[in-house]
């Protein structure tokens, strides 16, 4: 993995450590493993580049021996190797190139699945966190991703955990600036502020008012 640091050259070594992670997801718990401690060697490289793009995160191909280790700890895993995948998914947006992380821009597709189902809350805030980066850097090339997000983050409003919902609130409000299409959210969002339960309500308030601060007069 130090080979991050470097530029084309990356490749092998890159490969050859994927290869001994065994990324297949057939043994949970050793990936799980592996899923953090590739985490940390990634972290020590990055810190020495001021988490600033990794010359071995510039080139094509350069995800796709680390990207298929995280997804399987993400979809498969405990909860904390869920989690750490979640965060590892989120270091390697930040240090990977903006075309690069466009072309791989499918990988919020898994984030969002694992986001609907019932996890604990700190898994969901650390998926929350990294969709969020994922959508600051490359938000217009998630276009096709922008109905699930919707859904996904608005159903997270109603979460028993303030994290869960403010980071939602926090993300709707970055979907409603990339997406002309608001009617439906407004809608859901209006709904959903008439909720029994006073926390929901608040948040959901909260998401209405920074969605309407987004929107444009083209699409207020």
């Amino acid at each position: 993995l130090g080979a991050l640091s470097k530029a084309k050259t990356a490749n092998v070594q890159v490969r050859q450590k994927a290869a001994a992670a065994g990324a297949s997801g057939d043994d949970v718990e050793v990936l799980a493993v592996n899923v953090s401690e590739m985490r940390d060697c990634i972290e020590t490289i990055a810190e020495r580049f001021d988490w600033q793009t990794l010359p071995g995160l510039s080139f094509p191909g350069s995800l796709e021996h680390l990207y298929p280790i995280y997804q399987v700890a993400l979809i498969n895993g405990a909860p904390e190797a869920r989690q750490v995948a979640a965060k590892g998914l989120g270091d390697l947006v930040t240090l990977t190139a903006k075309p690069i992380l466009e072309a791989h821009r499918t990988f919020a597709g898994p984030l969002i699945r694992v986001l609907g189902d019932r996890f604990d809350a700190f898994v969901k805030v650390a998926i929350i966190d990294t969709l969020r980066l994922l959508l600051e850097k490359v938000g217009p090339s998630l276009k096709q991703f922008f109905p699930q997000l919707q859904t996904a983050h608005v159903k997270c409003l109603s979460d028993t955990d303030a994290q869960v919902r403010s980071g939602s609130c926090a993300t709707l409000g970055l979907l409603a600036g990339l997406n002309p299409r608001t009617d439906s959210l407004l809608t859901k969002l209006a709904k959903g502020a008439s909720a029994p339960d006073a926390d929901v309500r608040r948040s959901t308030l909260q998401a209405l008012v920074t969605v309407q601060s987004k929107l444009t007069p083209m699409n207020a």
